[in-house]
């Protein structure tokens, strides 16, 4: 789940910057995966921790939505999907 929430983070940079639809879409995406899942104390912090962390180098990297931005946010969203699919992979 932390990890989940590192992408989701970056993923969320690169979407303001990218997309003017739902800014804050993978701001509430991990909001929900935390009402849902209810990580015990230390879980909750360290996702939110590394999703602001993810942010944060992703803000400091890319002021505006170009190529370098594009590919990073694909390469990220490539990288959540491979953590959720791990995630759901006991259920199937």
């Amino acid at each position: 789940l932390v990890r989940l929430a590192r992408h989701l983070g970056s993923l969320h940079r690169y979407h303001q910057l990218c997309s003017s639809y739902r800014p804050d879409l993978y701001r509430d995406r991990l909001q929900q995966i935390i009402k849902m899942e209810v990580p015990m104390g230390a879980t909750r912090l360290d996702m939110i921790a590394a999703f602001n962390s993810s942010y944060r180098s992703a803000s400091r990297l890319h002021l505006s939505c170009g190529s370098i931005a594009q590919g990073e946010q694909e390469q990220a969203a490539k990288n959540a999907l491979i953590v959720v699919e791990r995630l759901y992979a006991p259920f199937r």
